[in-house]
């Protein structure tokens, strides 16, 4: 019996997802001003983007950390069993036509027939 459609993983709408990213930058915002009573500090990067006296390292630092520039937004699906074991097929052909070509290009001065020794009798017929 085939249970893979009891659970199934929600995707999330785009609506969910920008809620989602303002509340972690809004949970971010606020647990720095808890950590750092100057409020001008807080209000500072508030608007950071705005601000022509935040340094531009500064800022690209908090908008790294703000919009979470760690995580790949379109590697979102993850590869299934099978987009896998395809793939390790496909691999498993090209390192077969590499050895193919390699041993073409090792062997190219090889002589015709160099895998068999050549032998004369002792003796000669006829004489």
């Amino acid at each position: 019996e085939d249970n893979d459609d009891f659970l199934v993983q929600r995707s999330k709408t785009a609506d969910e997802l920008k809620a989602e990213e303002d509340e972690y930058q809004k949970f971010l915002l606020e647990s720095m001003e808890g950590n750092n009573n100057d409020a001008e500090f807080v209000e500072q990067w508030r608007n950071y983007k705005n601000n022509p006296s935040v340094n531009e390292g500064e800022a690209f630092l908090m908008d790294y950390v703000l919009n979470r520039g760690w995580i790949d937004k379109d590697t979102t699906k993850l590869p299934s069993y099978e987009e896998l074991v395809a793939e390790h097929g496909d691999e498993e052909q090209f390192d077969e036509a590499v050895d193919n070509f390699e041993s073409k290009y090792n062997f190219r001065f090889e002589e015709e027939g160099s895998n068999k020794i050549t032998t004369y009798s002792r003796n000669v017929d006829g004489s």
